[in-house]
């Protein structure tokens, strides 16, 4: 059973589905984990899109593209708001961890989304398994348990999206 979301996160995505339209794009996080049946209460709204279509996409909500880097993740970011809704866009994320440094891959994640219907509309999902994989390739516990918690008693991770992601962080090292 899909977790309900609240109206203003519900009102958030409807609009980010209309301003995204003909762009490829991808809710994730907390937002992904409800939708997808987890006990996820999320508070704000993870977006991935297509890393050459940032730039109109961040514009058709009246975002600036940034460019972020630390040590542990690099990627081009927009963040802003969408109502009382923190909105966090992201494109070419690449994450650099103990388990290795994994590269984006936009293309797969939507290869392997879902569709969630919120408020009547269909919206895309991104794979909860590119998660677990951001996870072990991290390290981060506290999010890893979180996961966990979360997880439906049924769920069961495709372990070929998981198994080709991995590869890939193993490969970029």
């Amino acid at each position: 059973m899909t977790t309900p979301l609240p109206e203003p996160l519900t009102a958030a995505i409807t609009a980010v589905a209309d301003a995204l339209e003909g762009v490829d794009w991808l809710i994730t996080g907390s937002v992904a984990r409800a939708l997808s049946g987890f006990a996820a209460t999320p508070r704000d709204l993870d977006v991935e899109v297509a890393a050459t279509q940032i730039e109109q996409a961040a514009a058709r909500l009246g975002l600036g593209v940034a460019n972020m880097r630390d040590p542990q993740a690099s990627s081009r970011r927009a963040i802003g708001a969408i109502g009382t809704v923190e909105l966090d866009m992201t494109a070419g994320l690449t994450l650099i961890g103990p388990g290795g440094i994994l590269p984006p891959d936009f293309d797969l994640m939507r290869q392997f989304a879902t569709e969630a219907t919120v408020d009547g509309r269909s919206v895309p999902v991104a794979p909860l398994e590119e998660q677990i994989v951001r996870i072990l390739v991290s390290g981060n516990e506290a999010r890893r348990a979180r996961f966990v918690r979360e997880s439906p008693a049924d769920y069961i991770a495709r372990s070929d999206y998981v198994e080709l992601r991995l590869a890939a962080a193993r490969a970029a090292r």
